[in-house]
């Protein structure tokens, strides 16, 4: 799966003639630009940020297509919220909004089926 200095390098081949007409551009460092670039050092995500932004160009995020880790994201689900004392263990002093199924479990109306 391609990097973020992947897409640094297809930007620098696609739209400079060198790369340090890409740095005086950007503001980066050659010697910089050549570490990020060969995976000897990484770029904080605000110069990354600051470097794009002189060029025109900006960062964005975007799921990983059939991604299965933990915390990749999903279809929303649809939440609601339950009221103090709804069966929450003692000392729990919040509402959070939990899932459908959740709410279920908690109002003793079925099991968890996974959605």
């Amino acid at each position: 799966m391609p990097d973020y200095r992947d897409e640094i390098e297809t930007l620098v081949r696609t739209r400079f003639k060198t790369r340090r007409e890409f740095c005086e551009a950007t503001g980066l460092s050659e010697d910089m630009l050549s570490h990020v670039l060969a995976g000897r050092k990484n770029i904080a995500i605000d110069t990354l940020s600051d470097a794009l932004s002189r060029i025109g160009c900006a960062l964005k995020i975007v799921p990983q297509t059939g991604s299965k880790r933990p915390g990749a994201i999903r279809e929303p689900r649809r939440s609601v919220w339950l009221p103090y004392g709804s069966g929450r263990p003692r000392g729990y002093g919040g509402c959070p909004p939990v899932t459908r199924a959740t709410s279920r479990i908690a109002h003793g109306l079925g099991t968890f089926a996974g959605g």
